[in-house]
């Protein structure tokens, strides 16, 4: 998995050639893998403005929320493999300062990196953080984390868990216990997966 996931990310992520409106626009941050086979993938939006600098998913104030689910699940970074749906940071407004959910076409453009990713690591279950996510996965521009969170459905062979984005407690306090319940749901998959 390790030597397959490198080659993908120098041969192809490295030295983006892809026709998405954001390549060239910061530097793609490469999935999270550990020196070892996992069951278990998350997949996020988009990096931010800590990931893009740092090249790592999941860093700064959303990457200690993300860091806190974990550790409610018995998890570590080491254990689990952490990607992005787009691989390039989408920002908007002046000088780019801001992030900004990833466009349909960006989305798209990024798709095959991603497809590669899962073929790659086969997990038996990804837990979707977010809209992006799980609109990719389900297939459905439409879905949203609202209505389908700690709903189990199926993509390919792997189980699929949507959960709310690790930053959405930072902006909206009401989903604490929300998230707090699901990671309860997903405590019981995720030992199974281990």
């Amino acid at each position: 998995m390790i030597i397959k996931l490198n080659k993908l990310y120098e041969e192809e992520l490295t030295d983006c050639q892809c026709t998405c409106p954001l390549q060239g626009t910061s530097t793609p941050v490469k999935g999270y893998h550990p020196q070892q086979n996992v069951n278990i993938a998350f997949v996020g939006e988009a990096p931010g403005a800590k990931e893009a600098d740092y090249g790592i998913p999941f860093v700064g104030i959303a990457g200690g929320n993300f860091d806190d689910f974990l550790h409610e699940l018995n998890l570590s970074r080491n254990e689990v493999f952490i990607t992005n749906t787009v691989k390039c940071r989408p920002t908007v407004g002046n000088r780019g300062k801001k992030n900004r959910a990833p466009y349909a076409s960006e989305i798209k453009a990024c798709s095959g990196y991603l497809e590669k990713e899962l073929t790659i690591v086969n997990p038996k279950l990804i837990i979707t953080l977010g809209n992006i996510p799980l609109r990719r996965l389900l297939a459905n521009n439409k879905a949203t984390i609202t209505d389908w969170h700690g709903t189990l459905f199926f993509y390919d062979d792997a189980k699929v868990f949507p959960l709310h984005h690790p930053g959405a407690i930072t902006y909206n306090r009401k989903l604490t216990n929300v998230i707090g319940e699901d990671l309860k749901v997903l405590k019981r998959l995720v030992t199974l997966q281990k």
